[in-house]
């Protein structure tokens, strides 16, 4: 029979590793103080949801696709290079940026080197959005702001999409907080925090449907209560390749009439729709009896006569008409 003491030993030494710190994990890593580090905002700024934010970023595959696609944009990736010289250029190329993002703050740059790589590359996008949002925004007040009303998932969706995304933000916080932003009856108001979430969630094809169709008809949208409904459930409106879907076209006819809903789906399609229905219609129509037809060429007969030199041509036989007998 074992004795008591050694079970209780046992037992201190399980309890004391489980307590002991484990490179990898991030639940003693401090998101908060990253993204105030990189955005330069004061220490007392709230910084909501950080930790839920990281850990959607660690479970999403698009990011490992968004930093590969921007260090083959630089040069720094090529199809090349195996596995293993993708993996050192990409490890050099996020700390470069880390480096860069918090120059003054050695402590937390080595702690993120603990961290697994998931989540070194959940910092990496943190960093670039908080560095964005200075760019975007000087003054400290403003991005103090800024980051409290839209919490750690604008600063992830501004680390995705860039400064673009960042002036985005700004342009829709603005609108929520001057009262533009129409709330359908029965719907709850949204936040910047919504926008950040889906930015995040969707990634290229939300931020593709935000650029293609939001952005152009900014007023269309705001006013109709359509964006609302969109940061509210954004697949009503878009498909997987963010472009407008049918379902949110309907949807738009509705809020904005079809005449504005045409005009955000596209003038260049439009047009091809009505020339197709007219080429349509005009066959049909005319080729459905043989009277049809003849009266179809008499009205391209009677166009070409606009031309000058059709009907010196075409009237030529009839010219002596206007001849008298005396004349040669």
């Amino acid at each position: 029979m074992k004795s008591p003491y050694k079970k209780l030993a046992v037992l201190s030494a399980a309890i004391a590793l489980w307590s002991l710190p484990v490179p990898g994990l991030t639940g003693s890593f401090s998101w908060k103080s990253l993204i105030q580090g990189t955005a330069k905002i004061a220490d007392d700024v709230p910084v909501h949801q950080a930790d839920d934010v990281v850990q959607r970023l660690t479970r999403s595959k698009g990011i490992t696709r968004k930093l590969d696609a921007d260090l083959s944009r630089s040069g720094q990736l090529t199809d090349k290079m195996d596995d293993a010289a993708r993996a050192t250029v990409r490890k050099a190329a996020m700390f470069q940026a880390l480096e860069k993002a918090i120059p003054d703050n050695p402590a937390l740059l080595k702690e993120i080197r603990t961290l697994d790589h998931a989540s070194q590359e959940a910092a990496v996008v943190l960093a670039k959005g908080g560095q964005s949002i200075v760019r975007a925004m000087p003054d400290i007040a403003g991005r103090g702001q800024l980051l409290k009303r839209g919490g750690a998932d604008i600063v992830a969706a501004i680390g995705l999409h860039g400064d673009e995304a960042a002036r985005a933000a700004m342009r829709l916080d603005a609108a929520i907080q001057g009262g533009s932003l129409i709330v359908p009856a029965g719907k709850r108001a949204v936040t910047l925090e919504d926008f950040g979430r889906i930015m995040t969630e969707t990634g290229e094809s939300g931020w593709r449907f935000w650029q293609t169709y939001v952005q152009p008809h900014w007023k269309l949208w705001l006013g109709s209560g359509a964006l609302t409904l969109y940061l509210i459930d954004p697949e009503q409106f878009q498909d997987t390749a963010g472009q407008l879907s049918e379902a949110g076209f309907r949807h738009l006819g509705l809020l904005m009439g079809e005449v504005s809903a045409g005009a955000i789906r596209g003038i260049s399609q439009g047009t091809a729709q009505v020339v197709e229905k007219i080429a349509v219609e005009t066959t049909s129509s005319f080729l459905q009896t043989w009277q049809g037809f003849i009266s179809g060429l008499l009205i391209l007969f009677g166009i070409s006569l606009l031309f000058r030199r059709v009907r010196y041509y075409v009237l030529w036989p009839l010219r002596w008409l206007n001849k008298t007998p005396n004349q040669t």
